[in-house]
Parts: structure tokens; sequence; C-alpha cells
């Protein structure tokens, strides 16, 4: 196997988590289906953004998990996994690392945003300063969590060289 198709397999593993979470946000729009609430249709853009964007990033990552990889890992960088080096054993650790904490933050962030969506409070900066300082900070951290994890993602060959050299 190489370290594409080792990490397409990760990616695929992430789109299950997706629609495992997509499939417990929609349980809410259920629960108020037979719930029969009132400001039902308030709550129901969140309701479908919530489901939907997480199964239709599950399902493009499903169908090109090599393309997603190959953004990540160079074709041309790609050696086989017979030996397996430290350095492409950090570097595999490194991206399957990134892409949980990648999948923890989407799913933050989308839970935040469609709060925001709710609550009505709209959108843009003014929204932002209608925030409590709490939900404030929570938002702030994972957005300095996503930035990290993208920037882990993209540059995890480099940090397993970095991780390698200062144990060495």
């Amino acid at each position: 196997m190489t370290i594409t198709q080792i990490l397409a397999l990760g990616v695929r593993l992430f789109a299950i988590g997706l629609v495992l979470n997509a499939l417990q946000q929609s349980s809410y729009f259920f629960q108020a289906l037979l719930d029969n609430r009132e400001n039902m249709l308030a709550e129901l853009p969140y309701m479908l953004t919530s489901a939907a964007v997480p199964l239709l990033v599950a399902l493009l990552l499903w169908l090109f998990p090599t393309r997603v990889v190959q953004s990540f890992v160079p074709a041309n960088e790609e050696p086989a996994l017979e030996p397996l080096t430290a350095l492409t054993l950090t570097h595999i650790l490194l991206l399957a690392m990134a892409f949980y904490f990648f999948y923890d933050v989407v799913v933050a962030l989308i839970y935040h945003l469609s709060l925001m969506l709710v609550s009505g409070r709209g959108w843009g900066w003014s929204a932002l300063l209608r925030l409590s300082p709490d939900e404030l900070a929570g938002l702030m951290m994972k957005l300095f969590e996503f930035i990290i994890s993208l920037a882990l993602l993209f540059n995890a060959r480099r940090v397993a060289r970095l991780l390698l050299k200062v144990s060495s």
C-alpha cells in the first residue's frame, strides 16, 4: 500500500464520521417534527443545514478520497511503504491526527454558525458583536483550531521532519 491509499482510507473514515454526525443532527429535526413545535419554520434552515452540509461533504470525500489526499501528499514524494521509514510513519500519524482535529473543528463550527442563525442574530460582524463573551470565546477558539488543523494538514511533512530532527 502507498501513503495515498492509506490516507484515502483515512479520508473515507472521516466521511463516515461526518455521516454519523449528520445522523445525530438530523435526529433533532425528526424530534422537532414529532413535537409539532410552533417555531419549526424558524429552526428549519438550521436543522437542514446542520444535517445536509456534513452529508454533502461526506459524499464528496467518499467519492474523491485520492484527490483530497493528493492535495496534501504530492505524487512525486510518495514512497512505497516497504520498508516504512520513521519519517513516513510520522507523516502518516500527523496527517491522521490533523484529519481528526479538522473533523472536530468543522463539526463545532457548523454548530456555532447554525446556532447564530437560529438565534436570530443573523450573519456578519454585527452578529459576532451580539454574542455573549463565552460564545465569542468558544467561536474564536474553534477558528484558531481550524487554522492550526489546516496548517498541520498542509505542512505535515515539514512538521514530521522537525519532530524527527528534535527527537534525535
